[in-house]
């Protein structure tokens, strides 16, 4: 399972992801929709730990 607590990052001082709370249990299918610009490529940036989140955590099977 992939848990995301109160997440916020961004680039520099501007926040895109603000308290961001998903949860992803194993063996479904998840999309992400939204317009451009919206925070879809930094949320899985910040998910796959490319980029560092302001704040908030990121658990894979309950691990940091």
């Amino acid at each position: 399972m992939l848990k995301i607590e109160n997440l916020y990052a961004g680039y520099g001082e501007k926040e895109v992801l603000k308290g961001i709370q998903l949860e992803f249990s194993r063996g479904k299918v998840y999309a992400i929709l939204g317009p451009n610009g919206s925070g879809k490529s930094m949320l899985l940036r910040a998910m796959v730990k490319i980029i560092k989140s302001k704040k908030g955590r990121i658990l894979l099977d309950n691990q940091v």
